[in-house]
């Protein structure tokens, strides 16, 4: 590409990633630390177990984005980060994702400057800058535009300047994109597989399930019989108590939003109340949808859109071009991850809800 090109790149990426960028609606330190409270209090440890898994995942898929994107965020700050340090400000100041750079300028210590830059090179000027801004702020004038215009130009020079930190950015969302989506899909068969194995309720329905056909949808899930071959039965000695969940697991799909869902309707609801499938089909969620075809395309696919993928998403109202390729910025992360965690904890209520449920049942039936 020539530097004219580079540069509107650059500025493309800046702003969908950063500037135009609003704060994500979920706190994920604050949000993980009350969900684990919550599982804390779980009647059924495995389900609390599972919980504290799936924290953990989804702590490790935001680690992967956010880690390396500080690191990133320190060189594209190169103009400032060494110097504004010999003016005595906290190292952390550049901590946190990029969308927290406001938040910490707002939150700087009170310490004063202590070098005198104003005679010293361009870089070092432009760090003077930057800190005056940032007391200007803090002091309650200033504008903010002012400070974000000085960001942006100075991080749409270093972008331009080395394009190759917007390819390793867009590999390490498709990285991050397809953690996010594995910590759902971990949770929803281990859980699954704990739930049958630990109730004679879920192990019944999940054995009487049989979904209706569906031609018209590309992404049917195809099931197996649940019929269990009479072998199984004297390799586990004539006992299958606590083995229901493991030996069933394989007649369901667990690699797909609508198959995730599908087996614990299957698993909750008895064959007597079972919805149909149109009223089934209004439950899908379409963030987990659109997250499970993104990782889709970019493990099989490389990310190029195939008419697999096209006809998927059209599913869901959302039309893509055959040949396109996939480009997530922020924002597509910030709604997978929201979705993934708010659904898995979702799954996680259910099954100790409803676990806890059939134990009052029985308990009322003597």
């Amino acid at each position: 590409m020539t530097s004219s090109e580079n540069r509107i790149r650059a500025e493309e990426w800046y702003d969908r990633n950063i500037f135009q960028r609003e704060q994500p609606s979920l706190e994920y330190e604050e949000e993980i630390g009350k969900a684990r409270e919550k599982f804390k209090a779980y009647q059924n440890l495995f389900v609390r177990e599972h919980g504290e898994t799936f924290l953990s995942n989804i702590d490790s898929a935001k680690l992967l984005l956010t880690t390396p994107f500080e690191t990133y965020i320190g060189s594209v700050f190169k103009l400032y980060f060494t110097h504004i340090k010999q003016m005595q400000s906290p190292n952390e100041f550049f901590g946190g994702m990029a969308f927290r750079l406001f938040q910490a300028f707002t939150k700087k210590s009170e310490e004063e400057e202590t070098i005198d830059l104003a005679d010293l090179d361009p870089e070092r000027r432009k760090a003077k800058e930057f800190w005056n801004l940032i007391k200007e702020l803090k002091s309650g004038g200033g504008d903010p535009k002012a400070l974000l215009e000085l960001i942006r130009t100075n991080v749409v020079d270093t972008l331009a300047e080395k394009p190759e930190l917007i390819e390793w950015s867009n590999k390490l969302f498709e990285a991050t994109l397809c953690s996010i989506w594995t910590s759902y899909e971990v949770l929803g068969s281990d859980l699954w597989e704990s739930l049958v194995n630990n109730s004679t309720e879920a192990a019944q329905n999940a054995a009487n399930f049989e979904p209706k056909s569906d031609k018209d949808d590309p992404k049917a899930i195809k099931f197996e019989s649940k019929k269990i071959d009479l072998n199984t039965f004297f390799q586990h000695g004539l006992n299958l108590n606590g083995k229901m969940g493991t030996l069933l697991k394989d007649k369901f799909d667990f690699t797909g939003e609508s198959g995730i869902r599908t087996a614990y309707d299957a698993c909750f609801i008895p064959k007597a109340d079972r919805q149909n499938k149109a009223e089934r089909d209004v439950k899908r969620n379409i963030v987990l949808y659109a997250t499970e075809q993104k990782r889709h395309v970019i493990m099989h696919n490389g990310g190029v859109f195939d008419k697999q993928f096209v006809d998927h998403m059209r599913i869901i109202g959302s039309e893509h071009r055959i040949g396109d390729k996939l480009n997530l910025c922020m924002p597509d992360l910030e709604e997978s991850m929201e979705g993934v965690f708010k659904e898995g904890c979702k799954l996680l209520d259910r099954s100790e809800t409803w676990l806890n449920n059939q134990k009052k049942i029985r308990e009322m039936n003597g």
